[in-house]
């Protein structure tokens, strides 16, 4: 069920504002400037707050038990511990990549944007690997199921973010997901 442009911040904006505006990042001394910093950030952690509730990051990403990463049944299943750590991480990538998701919400090509950066010292995350089949496993029948093993924090390194246009109005939608991983995306 898609949401309805009066509840989706999204699809409200404008196609001639920037989808990511972070004047807050340069450092203001006058009252006025801090004034308008603050209000930068006030909407991006609103736009953020507004896309993460419309994606999949909180269900799938925030606060997974190890049965439930395991559940997934997946090669690689990662989950921030809080979603402050999502936040965290969401806010980061926004940030960093605001340039290229401009570009890309302005240059209307592709359906979807995949960006990544370098995990946050201070997010703190998990991972569950599924391991490879024994060779002898492979002739038992039935075949076992698979084994997972824990992932050192460590080694989740980057930060995947999936942001995605509306298939109708192509405005962009926001942030799809969010997630730790082990590598870079294409």
């Amino acid at each position: 069920m898609s949401p309805s442009p009066s509840e989706s911040p999204f699809l409200q904006r404008a196609s001639s504002s920037p989808l990511v505006d972070i004047k807050e990042k340069k450092y203001k001394k006058k009252k006025k400037e801090r004034k308008v910093a603050s209000a930068a950030s006030a909407k991006i952690e609103k736009d953020l707050a507004g896309w993460l509730r419309h994606g999949h990051a909180q269900d799938r990403h925030v606060g997974q038990t190890t049965a439930q990463l395991d559940a997934r049944n997946i090669d690689v299943a990662t989950t921030f511990e809080t979603i402050d750590d999502l936040i965290i991480a969401a806010e980061a990538i926004i940030k960093i990549n605001a340039a290229k998701l401009n570009a890309w919400y302005e240059d209307e090509g592709g359906s979807r944007k995949v960006i990544w950066i370098y995990m946050p010292e201070i997010c703190k995350i998990r991972g569950r690997l599924k391991n490879d089949r024994q060779p002898w496993e492979l002739f038992q029948n039935p075949v076992p199921p698979r084994t997972f093993s824990d992932i050192d924090p460590d080694d989740l390194s980057y930060v995947i973010g999936v942001f995605e246009r509306d298939r109708f109005t192509d405005l962009a939608k926001g942030f799809v997901t969010c997630y730790p991983s082990l590598t870079k995306p294409n």
